[in-house]
């Protein structure tokens, strides 16, 4: 999802999250991560972003505040 960034470093409020695929796409790379309760996420991650995180690897998900639309009750 739009909105969403990998970090390999905590921030404000991060999301721990494990590794579970990461899968190249030639301009970007497609990664499935998994946070502790089962949920997992899927996200495209542009080649200049660096060095992916290996599979198995802890990252931390973050959301730009500005994705964020929140819903009335």
């Amino acid at each position: 999802p739009d909105g969403l960034q990998i970090t390999s470093t905590p921030a404000a409020s991060p999301i721990s999250c494990m590794v579970k695929e990461s899968v190249f796409l030639g301009d970007s790379y497609r990664l499935r991560v998994q946070h502790a309760s089962g949920t997992q996420l899927t996200l495209k991650l542009p080649v200049a972003f660096g060095v992916m995180p290996s599979i198995g690897a802890s990252v931390y998900v973050q959301v730009a505040p500005e994705s964020v639309i929140p819903l009335a009750q």
